[in-house]
């Protein structure tokens, strides 16, 4: 820097960059509910997403997968006991 007078000055500046770009870390989902009646209407909230990411999978008959609202709703049609819903969270 100068002043008015044509003096200079140095001045010495440390940066420290750092790594940010760090792998995100996602959490265990769950429902509010894992126990529908078939005929019943039902809205099942999906607990534990990560903020900004997207949620896919199947869901039973008769219900619809809403990724942004975080939930399950709709009324199932037919009992679904030997086939496990599935979910997975994608962050990217």
């Amino acid at each position: 820097a100068t002043d008015s007078l044509g003096n200079t000055s140095d001045q010495i500046v440390a940066i420290t960059i750092t790594n940010v770009n760090e792998a995100p870390t996602l959490n265990a989902l769950s429902m509010s509910t894992s126990t529908l009646q078939v005929g019943v209407p039902v809205t099942v909230n999906i607990l534990g997403a990560t903020n900004g990411s997207v949620i896919t999978g199947s869901v039973p008959p008769g219900m619809t997968l809403n990724s942004a609202a975080r939930t399950i709703t709709g009324t199932p049609t037919t009992e679904n006991n030997s086939s496990p819903w599935s979910l997975t969270e994608t962050l990217t």
